[in-house]
């Protein structure tokens, strides 16, 4: 054997330069001339630069034992294929993971992912297995795929208010598509890979780690595993290079890709060459350009809603009652004397919200011109989960003097510190008569007409999570039990601000209509003109079934 050629194990430092990108320029033509003659290094080779180049993995081991444990698991599950080479391999690797010598932490961790994957496709070569089986095994091992049949490329793992074209199977092979009409869908890929799905879309799995996003948008979030992610569109390619991205692609085809965190490369079909995107960056790939964009990830759901809950704690307003001047809290978890709602009449004279036949027993009647109701009670505040929901009789010639404030709670001064359910009053946020939240300089706007006189059942929901929740990513509209898409949507975040705010929940009143003064700009209007029946506001995000439940029942749990 030559000194530093591939097959003496003695000088195998070539190898680790090559990955790394610092061997010197020809440094590695003669060893590279050999591996071509020969095929593939030899195992012992193999197995000493693997050794070099996998132990960095340990280097987390001082602070956690737990993944040097989960390592040394896996490459032991590697090795039981029966071959000497492997088996020589893993005793060395463990041994040394198991003594964590310090002498090899100075090597790079992605180098080390690098030899795992080619000391398997070696093994897989030995065994006369194609080297992409054996790479699928180990990331269905690192993925719960464990038992799944290799054909099945990924999974459907849940749904929220989804509406399908053809109801999909769960187990997705290569080909399935899912034609969602409208909701949500989480798709988890066999290389790990995560996708949230948000119709109307139309989405085709084209393998363990591919699909093709036809129209719709989408949020991928791709773990280290899943490195090398490709989702096609009508207008180019983009590939993961380990990151969260979202793409949204137009009926026309026209696609964007807004890249939230990481490196997304990006090849338009027909273009003049690859685009690399980082963080916050995006791109607009129309037939004959590209228009670089700033990152919007208020273009995009980001977390699906969790799937309901039991126990809340919520209040449930009947709106009906023998005296009609107060209004108990039938609901559980709050203090009923700071719930129990008061009806009220700002105007001198008035008599306040009326009794009209309702849904559930009898319901109120607002005038648009001082009739509200009131409470102690500050409502849910910050960016914690809540559900409203309710009855509610829009006017067929409702005016835009006598919309917003149907419930509302917190602080109008503070940009995203109120909490305002309504229809909508201001034509140049969205379209009219649309069930509408609002929370200052932040709105979500839906695409149903409320105004036609007839009792609907409207709901909003907004669930927590990681990150800051925002009226674009976490806010969800129904109108009679169904998902109500947004038309319109102006972001800002969550933050509902009670500790500041005058008053309790206003129903009927628009927040920002102050007390003790009739000046300033009521363009949206002061009071709510139209009926009004059983309020609930949940401490929870409820899902689509519990929704569909008050609207049948009168009860969520």
């Amino acid at each position: 054997m030559k000194p530093g050629s591939a097959s003496n194990p003695e000088d195998e430092s070539w190898l680790p330069l090559l990955l790394e990108g610092t061997l010197e320029d020809g440094a590695a033509a003669a060893p590279l001339a050999e591996l071509k003659e020969t095929g593939a290094p030899d195992g012992a080779v193999l197995a000493a630069l693997a050794i070099h180049r996998l132990l960095p993995l340990a280097l987390r081991g001082e602070e956690d034992p737990a993944f040097v444990r989960e390592v040394t698991a896996r490459l032991k599950a590697a090795g039981q294929d029966g071959t000497p080479a492997a088996e020589d391999f893993v005793r060395k690797v463990v041994g040394r993971l198991e003594a964590r010598e310090p002498f090899f932490r100075r090597w790079p961790v992605q180098a080390a992912a690098a030899v795992l994957a080619l000391s398997l496709a070696v093994w897989s070569l030995q065994r006369g297995e194609p080297p992409t089986r054996r790479g699928a095994g180990m990331a269905a091992a690192a993925t719960g795929w464990e038992g799944a049949a290799p054909e099945i490329a990924a999974r459907m793992v849940r749904a929220e208010s989804a509406s399908w074209e053809t109801a999909p199977d769960r187990a997705l092979r290569a080909g399935a598509r899912l034609t969602l009409r409208q909701g949500l869908a989480e798709v988890h890929f066999r290389s790990g890979t995560q996708l949230i799905l948000e119709g109307p879309a139309d989405l085709e799995i084209a393998g363990p780690n591919k699909a093709q996003l036809r129209s719709g948008r989408v949020v991928a979030e791709v773990p280290e595993a899943g490195r090398g992610f490709i989702l096609d569109s009508p207008r180019g390619r983009l590939i993961d290079h380990g990151t969260k991205f979202g793409v949204s692609v137009e009926a026309s085809g026209e696609t964007e890709v807004h890249v939230l965190d990481g490196l997304v490369e990006a090849r338009q079909t027909g273009g003049p060459g690859p685009v690399l995107l980082r963080g916050r960056e995006a791109l607009r790939l129309s037939p004959d350009r590209q228009e670089r964009l700033l990152a919007d990830d208020g273009e995009f759901v980001t977390e699906m809603p969790p799937s309901g809950f039991a126990g809340a704690p919520f209040v449930h307003w009947p709106m009906d009652g023998p005296a009609l001047q107060f209004i108990d809290n039938r609901g559980q978890g709050f203090n009923p004397a700071e719930t129990r709602l008061q009806l009220l009449c700002y105007r001198e004279g008035g008599t306040g919200p009326q009794p009209v036949p309702g849904q559930f027993g009898s319901a109120l009647a607002f005038d648009g011109r001082g009739d509200y109701a009131a409470c102690d009670w500050l409502g849910i505040p910050g960016a914690a989960a809540r559900t409203v929901a309710f009855w509610i009789k829009v006017p067929a010639d409702s005016g835009t003097d006598e919309g917003f404030g149907v419930v509302g709670w917190g602080e109008h001064s503070t940009h995203g510190g109120a909490w305002q359910v309504s229809p909508n009053p201001l034509e140049r946020d969205g379209p009219l008569g649309r069930l509408r939240v609002g929370t200052q300089e932040g709105h979500v706007i839906g695409t149903r007409d409320l105004r036609d006189g007839q009792w609907h059942h409207v709901a909003v929901v907004m669930y927590g999570g990681s990150g800051r929740p925002n009226t674009a990513t976490h806010v969800m509209l129904y109108v009679d039990g169904t998902l109500d898409p947004a038309s319109r949507k102006k972001l800002r975040d969550i933050r509902t601000d009670t500790g500041r705010a005058l008053h309790g929940v206003w129903i009927g009143r628009n927040l920002g209509f102050k007390t003790g003064t009739l000046e300033g700009d009521w363009s949206g209007g002061r009071f709510f003109r139209g009926g009004v029946d059983e309020v609930y506001i949940v401490a929870a995000a409820l899902n689509q079934p519990q929704i569909q439940r008050l609207m049948r029942e009168n009860q969520f749990e």
